[in-house]
């Protein structure tokens, strides 16, 4: 027969239990309440941003991004997308080493998740070295880059899809740099990773092709240049959408190259490149306003009527728009003067 001592304490533990249930429920109430917060709060950020309320957004997205680290942790992935927007608004503002020092913080967050295999791809370490590049700290860019790589070998092995990026990412730095030999070089290195890891309508192996064919085109490597870019073409048409930038830019390519190889179709090619464009600028796209330089440039080459003219008033606009997107230091910014 139990004692009265027995049932006391099988109460007692049920009453322990009850409270432990309640209070984890309260937590989990709290934690969802929390999350409901932040996003409140992004989306009052982002509609500054695209109201061009600069202050107001960081602002948001700071108190976001500060909740986020204490309810999520540092290393949470909402924690860190919250970080790149964030650092996307500073450089956009030209604050640029605002714009570094959180990249920087989110790369050593995610290459750490990366080499131990627990996450298998990052796109902070191209974030971090693109944003160093639009600095014109190309001495740093290639440390982290040359660094990221021999680590990622190291642990991942040299056909990772992660090497690859690290490849790519060390290419873009060269070809910004005006290293195209270098950048050529880095540029295969990583197309021959993607080309055996990835199916052939990989947006990946698209762009590897397209810088391929860049960089060649880029020494003057015209005959070698032309069968790359034609295939990038194809692989780019099959990857995305017709009125996506990526297309428009191989197009415009394959047009140049039909020009200086004296081929027919060129027209037809730039024109198309540009009427895509076009399409994309009505949207604010950073790449197509940088795009659209080259492609009216190349269009009064081969006899078209260019919308965008030097000396007109859009031209400057595009200009201005280039120059407060990527900053007077990048590159892009360099050729839209020329």
């Amino acid at each position: 027969m139990q004692t009265p001592q027995f049932f006391q304490r099988l109460s007692l533990r049920g009453t322990l239990l009850g409270l432990a249930l309640l209070v984890a429920s309260a937590a989990n109430l709290q934690a969802q309440e929390n999350k409901a917060s932040i996003a409140t709060i992004l989306k009052k950020a982002q509609t500054f941003k695209r109201a061009g309320m600069t202050e107001r957004s960081i602002d948001a997205f700071w108190t976001a991004y500060r909740s986020a680290q204490s309810e999520l942790g540092r290393d949470n992935p909402q924690t860190l997308e919250i970080a790149r927007d964030l650092a996307d608004v500073y450089r956009v503002d030209g604050k640029f080493e605002e714009a570094t020092a959180l990249l920087r913080d989110c790369f050593e967050a995610t290459e750490s998740e990366l080499l131990a295999s627990r996450i298998s791809q990052t796109p902070d370490l191209s974030f971090l070295a693109d944003m160093l590049n639009t600095k014109g700290d190309f001495s740093s860019a290639l440390t982290l880059l040359e660094g990221a790589l021999s680590s990622r070998i190291a642990k991942l092995g040299s056909e990772h899809p992660a090497v690859a990026t690290a490849y790519h990412a060390l290419g873009d730095t060269h070809l910004a740099k005006g290293d195209f030999e270098a950048a050529e070089k880095a540029f295969r290195s990583s197309l021959k990773i993607r080309a055996t890891a990835l199916d052939d309508s990989h947006p990946d192996l698209a762009e590897s092709l397209l810088k391929v064919g860049v960089t060649l085109f880029k020494q003057g490597k015209r005959h070698d240049a032309q069968p790359v870019l034609e295939h990038a073409l194809i692989v780019t048409k099959r990857t995305f959408t017709d009125t996506h930038p990526r297309v428009s830019e191989a197009l415009f390519l394959n047009g140049t190259i039909h020009h200086l190889r004296k081929k027919p179709g060129t027209y037809q090619l730039i024109k198309a490149a540009m009427e895509r464009t076009l399409e994309d600028v009505s949207k604010s796209s950073p790449g197509a306003l940088a795009a659209l330089i080259n492609y009216s440039g190349s269009q009064r080459e081969v006899g078209g009527a260019s919308v965008f003219h030097p000396g007109g008033e859009d031209y400057e606009k595009l200009i201005d728009d280039i120059g407060g997107i990527y900053g007077k230091h990048h590159p892009l910014y360099g050729s839209a003067l020329m």
